[in-house]
C-alpha cells in the first residue's frame, strides 16, 4: 500500500511537473499567431458563447480528423499523420526536459560518445516507439470517429480514459521490444533480455514522474490523444448545459479572450499532466499486479 501511494504521489508530482513545463515553454506562443488565428481559437473555445461557432468547430474537428485519420483515411496518410505527430511531440518535450535538466545539454555537447548513444536510442527506440504507439491510437481514433459523432461528452469520457489506457499498454510493449532489440544488437543490459524487460516498468514509472530521457518518449505517446479531449471538451459545452457551466467556470481563470493560443497551451498541458498521472497509475497498478513477471 505504500509503495502504491508513493508511486501515485509520484505520478501526480510528475504530472504537475511536465503541465508546468510545457505551459512555460509554450508561455509566449500568442505573438508568433496571427489575430485572425488566434480570434478563431478564442470563438471555438467558448469564449464568446456562441453556439454556432461552437457548433463549427466540433464539425469541423471532427472532419480534420475524418480526412487524416479516418477509416477511409488511405493508410499511408495515416501513418504521415503519425510520424508528423510523433516528430514533432518528441521534439518539443525534448526541448521541455533539456530545458529542466540541468547539465545534461553541457554533457551531450562536451562528450561525443554521450552525444552518439543519445542519437541511438533517440533514433532507433524512441521516436519508432512514440511512432508505433501514435500511429496505433490514431488508427483506433479513426475507427471510433463514427460512434464519438453520435456520443454525448459524458458517454465520450471512458473513450478518452479507455485511449490512454491502450496507448500506456501499447508504449509498454514497444519499449519492452525495442529493449529487447538493444539488448541483442548491442549488448545493452548485460546482453540479457530477461534483464532489458525487467527494467521497463521501473523505467516508465520514472517515466510518468517526468524523471529521465524515457519521460520525453512517454509524453509524446500521450500528446496523440488531445484531439479526442477537445473533442470531448466542445462537446461538453455544446450539448450538456450543467457540465458546460463548469467548463466556463474554468475557462474564467484562462486569458482566453487576451491570449487563447496560452490558454490552449495551458490546456494541452493540463491534458498531458493528467493523462501522465493515469498512465503512470495503470502501469504501476500492473506491475504491483505481478503483470510484468
Amino acid at each position: 500500500m505504500a509503495a502504491g501511494l508513493g508511486g501515485a504521489m509520484g505520478d501526480f508530482a510528475g504530472g504537475v511537473a511536465v503541465a508546468a513545463l510545457v505551459a512555460g515553454a509554450f508561455w509566449n506562443a500568442d505573438r508568433f499567431v496571427s489575430e485572425s488565428r488566434r480570434e478563431s481559437l478564442r470563438r471555438a473555445l467558448g469564449a464568446t458563447g456562441d453556439a454556432d461557432a461552437l457548433a463549427a468547430a466540433e464539425a469541423g474537428l471532427r472532419e480534420a480528423l475524418e480526412a487524416r485519420i479516418g477509416p477511409q483515411a488511405p493508410a499511408a496518410r495515416l501513418f504521415a499523420t503519425a510520424l508528423v505527430c510523433a516528430a514533432t511531440a518528441t521534439a518539443a518535450l525534448f526541448l521541455v526536459y533539456l530545458a529542466a535538466t540541468r547539465g545534461f545539454l553541457a554533457q551531450i555537447l562536451s562528450d561525443g560518445y554521450a552525444a552518439r548513444l543519445l542519437l541511438r536510442q533517440f533514433l532507433l527506440s524512441g521516436l519508432p516507439s512514440v511512432f508505433a504507439t501514435t500511429a496505433a491510437a490514431f488508427a483506433l481514433q479513426g475507427m471510433l470517429l463514427g460512434p464519438i459523432a453520435r456520443r454525448g461528452p459524458l458517454s465520450l469520457l471512458p473513450v478518452v480514459l479507455g485511449e490512454i489506457a491502450l496507448k500506456a499498454a501499447a508504449f509498454t510493449l514497444v519499449t519492452a521490444l525495442s529493449y529487447v532489440a538493444f539488448a541483442g544488437a548491442f549488448g545493452s543490459f548485460g546482453g540479457s533480455w530477461r534483464t532489458a524487460v525487467a527494467v521497463v516498468p521501473e523505467t516508465l514509472l520514472d517515466a510518468a514522474g517526468f524523471t529521465g530521457l524515457s519521460s520525453v518518449y512517454l509524453y509524446a505517446a500521450l500528446v496523440s490523444g488531445f484531439p479526442l479531449f477537445l473533442l470531448l471538451a466542445v462537446k461538453t459545452l455544446l450539448h450538456a448545459p450543467r457540465l458546460a457551466a463548469l467548463w466556463r467556470l474554468a475557462l474564467a481563470w484562462l486569458p482566453v479572450a487576451d491570449r487563447p493560443i496560452r490558454a490552449a497551451v495551458l490546456m494541452m498541458a493540463a491534458f498531458l499532466g493528467l493523462a501522465g498521472v493515469f498512465a503512470g497509475l495503470l502501469i504501476d497498478s500492473a506491475r504491483l499486479t505481478g503483470a510484468f513477471g
